[in-house]
């Protein structure tokens, strides 16, 4: 899974964000990483929403 790779070469520091909007999805994010990555039922549209959210000033990278 493209998000377990993610999560193991990440910086300790980093807040990793699943925008997800499909149920099935976020379901199986959720039992595999629910400690590890904020999950998100949104669209990537919204990114600046959910940066305030989460007070985040500036985005890294976005992987689509």
């Amino acid at each position: 899974m493209f998000t377990e790779h993610i999560c193991k070469h990440a910086h300790p520091n980093t807040k990793i964000i699943a925008i997800e909007i499909s149920d099935v999805y976020i379901k199986i994010l959720q039992e595999k990483f629910k400690d590890i990555v904020i999950i998100e039922k949104d669209d990537v549209k919204n990114i600046r929403h959910i940066q305030k959210k989460y007070a985040i000033d500036k985005v890294d990278l976005i992987i689509s």
